[in-house]
């Protein structure tokens, strides 16, 4: 439990008041459809939700993937119908229905986002199995506990990780069947499995003394059925007296095939999955009940081991209702097309689906009957895809925004003459348009002038169809919501608070306010309130601020087989904890919340004075930078920052010479006048405390590769700390302010 709710005195409480434009259907922004009301929530489920659409919205494309034309080169999205995509879905689950796959075993999905990971998912929901989805960049020590802990039983996945679970066979006893997403070379998946399993054992392959017995029953014939050839290559070889096979060259190790190890799983490529299931007997969908676990979400893990989230099927459904009202009112139908509208959303998903926001709004995008485009799988191609796709609808996570609204002001800055003097015009004038808007509370069209001339240019780098853009998993500034759009001439650009534990319900910002950066209580069936933080945050006075903390429907009921961790999460009333700390604010006249940050991320410095690490990032941002993060010790008087460079920005506007070398963004001449620059944008916003005295540049970029940020980019604190200990020590012994 919190620190401050473990305390015999209770704390301080504030209640956020629900928002009264809020999602509960009494207002003119946000309506509950005929379709909402019609619904017998009590027995309807996500599989029900995505059942009604396919009779709903048959023909209309639901699921799209670029063609590969080769290595690095991809043509235009082609697209399964609502109609196709149930046809693929039956088979999925009729194949799964001839294994020893029963309702309730957990099944893992494994990879990038494609069309066949939305497929399996819904299979599963279909034959009742539990998906654990699983960030494609998972560790393998978490993918190992992960997997023991869930006792998994099959798992999909993709050609890049299907050696990877083969070779995890001796801690994972409990798997069974592997379907793979793409064609198997049978004789590189040995190799590759092998190679693996030996790596993770210490058995040099490449020295034939080695006494080391590798054991390859696991992927013996049986389990390679679709390849003959296989048998000949698994027999008993001794490097003393028997040469390694031919197409065994490359992999020396001791294959004993009379090991005593257990038979491995089946594999079984994803099309012949389909085939099988296609004449296998028709099954029944699952009927799945409102409170079962219908799939296992597990968090990124910036800190401990990563903890599961038995996501229920109520919470899903609910959380398809409320983001499907933030974005627009609910499914469109023929009779709720105005003319000259499209019929249906479309989205691009690339942020990962084993996170609980892209999921559930996918979820959502198939409950209204829109379409979704997959990335490539190369996010150096995000570009490319948003071209080719042309979105009506951006997901997005704070990160990404920011390199958005860096590039959009970059080109703003270089513009000179009549092209200067165009993007200040039509800029203000849309600023004042937008205020009308909120002011009137509906939509004011842009000039067409200025839609040819200015606004059509930045619409053109994400596809030119852009209407609504939706930021969530951490804060973002408000002025970067407004710009964006202003300048993009969105209907909205809306901003979310939700968490893995309440199914990404929580709060979101208001359409037509005159501010942004802030969000309301406004969710059905969801109480949001503030709790003080002892010594640290009061939640009472004029300006009332405490840890976030979240009871209702969507809620989650417990960490999966962690009762220590829900103990701590969730006190006797129903409460859950969040971790967050908000403030409450006023606008226009009603109580909104605006997050300050992490509670983990509030520390207290050697003079005494608490500080929050997340408002000093926010605080700092600068376009000068890719990335940062904000360290500190309760040893020291001041905090430290860690950044990668965007080069190409500190090239333009002076602070590194045209040409410049990784020696001189090393340079403590450059690095104290970008701190300089931080600590400028901070003015005002950061007491003399607050304010970061050193900084140390990366030479590469933070990707989750790195281990330094999560999947949803969140920068995970504890790495910069073991990484860069040497560079932290130098920058408090040498401060450059």
């Amino acid at each position: 439990m919190s620190e401050n709710i473990s305390n015999a005195e209770k704390p301080t409480e504030y209640i956020l008041p629900v928002h009264p434009r809020g999602l509960t259907g009494e207002s003119n922004e946000y309506v509950v459809t005929d379709r909402m009301k019609s619904y017998d929530w009590a027995n309807y489920n996500p599989l029900k939700s995505y059942r009604e659409s396919v009779e709903l919205y048959a023909d209309r494309p639901m699921v799209g993937a670029r063609k590969k034309l080769d290595i690095h080169h991809y043509g235009e999205f082609e697209w399964l119908t609502y109609r196709q995509t149930a046809t693929y879905v039956d088979q999925m689950r009729d194949f799964l229905s001839t294994t020893t796959l029963r309702p309730g075993d957990n099944v893992v999905i494994y990879g990038r986002n494609r069309v066949e990971w939305m497929l399996a998912d819904l299979a599963c929901q279909a034959a009742g199995l539990v998906s654990v989805p699983l960030y494609d960049a998972l560790g393998i020590d978490n993918l190992m506990y992960i997997c023991d802990l869930t006792e998994i039983k099959a798992a999909f996945v993709d050609k890049r990780h299907t050696a990877l679970m083969l070779s995890l066979k001796d801690v994972i006893p409990s798997l069974e069947l592997v379907v793979s997403f793409d064609p198997v070379d049978h004789h590189g998946l040995l190799s590759s499995t092998a190679a693996l399993y030996c790596e993770r054992h210490n058995i040099d392959l490449r020295n034939k003394d080695d006494s080391a017995v590798f054991a390859m029953e696991e992927i013996r014939s049986e389990v390679f059925s679709s390849a003959p050839s296989m048998p000949s290559i698994l027999t008993a070889v001794d490097v003393n007296n028997t040469p390694i096979p031919p197409d065994m060259a490359h992999f020396t190790a001791i294959l004993d095939s009379t090991a005593p190890y257990p038979e491995g799983p089946a594999i079984v490529e994803w099309n012949v999955a389909l085939t099988r299931g296609n004449a296998a007997p028709t099954q029944p969908d699952h009927s799945w009940k409102p409170e079962e676990t219908f799939s296992i979400l597990f968090s990124s893990g910036t800190t401990d081991r990563p903890k599961g989230v038995p996501c229920r099927a109520d919470a899903l459904v609910t959380a398809i209702v409320v983001a499907s009202s933030i974005m627009g009112n609910g499914p469109r139908d023929s009779s709720s097309i105005k003319p000259g509208k499209p019929r249906y959303d479309t989205l691009l998903s690339y942020l990962p689906l084993a996170h609980v926001f892209e999921r559930s709004v996918e979820h959502m995008a198939f409950w209204r009957g829109d379409a979704v485009g997959y990335y490539s799988g190369d996010i150096r191609l995000l570009t490319s895809d948003l071209q080719a796709l042309a979105p009506t609808l951006l997901v997005c996570v704070p990160r990404v925004l920011m390199r958005m609204y860096n590039s959009m002001t970059q080109k703003i800055e270089e513009a000179t003459g009549v092209s200067k003097y165009l993007l200040n015009r039509y800029l203000a004038l849309r600023h004042r348009q937008v205020l009308e808007e909120n002011l009137r509370r509906e939509p004011v069209k842009p000039s067409p002038l200025g839609m040819r001339l200015v606004y059509s240019k930045f619409r053109g780098a994400l596809g030119g169809r852009i209407r609504n853009i939706f930021v969530g998993s951490a804060p973002i500034d408000g002025n970067v919501l407004i710009f964006l759009k202003e300048a993009l001439c969105l209907d909205d650009c809306v901003q979310g608070f939700g968490l893995t534990e309440t199914q990404s319900v929580g709060a979101s910002s208001v359409k037509y306010e005159t501010s942004a950066g802030h969000m309301a209580a406004q969710t059905p069936n969801t109480e949001l309130k503030l709790v003080s933080v002892p010594g640290r945050y009061e939640a009472s006075g004029a300006n009332p601020r405490g840890e976030l903390c979240m009871r209702g429907h969507a809620i989650f009921k417990g960490y999966y087989k962690r009762p220590e961790l829900t103990a701590e999460a969730i006190d006797e009333d129903g409460w859950f904890h969040t971790g967050d700390v908000a403030e409450a604010v006023t606008v226009d006249g009603f109580v909104n919340f605006r997050l300050i940050g992490r509670l983990k991320n509030v520390l207290k410095l050697s003079q005494g004075e608490f500080i929050s690490l997340d408002a000093i990032d926010a605080a700092i941002e600068t376009p000068y930078t890719s990335a940062h993060v904000t360290l500190a010790r309760g040893t020291e008087p001041f905090p430290v920052v860690i950044c990668a460079v965007d080069k190409d920005r500190c090239i333009a506007d002076g602070l590194l010479p045209a040409g410049a070398t990784p020696m001189d963004m090393q340079a403590d001449s450059f690095k104290r006048e970008l701190l300089g620059r931080m600590r400028e944008q901070a003015q005002g916003a950061l007491r003399p405390f607050e304010m970061p005295k050193s900084i140390a540049v990366t030479a590469f970029d933070w990707t989750p590769d790195t281990g330094l940020v999560t999947p949803s980019l969140k920068a995970v604190r504890a790495e910069f700390v073991t990484q860069f200990a040497g560079e932290i020590d130098r920058m408090y012994a040498e401060p450059l302010f």
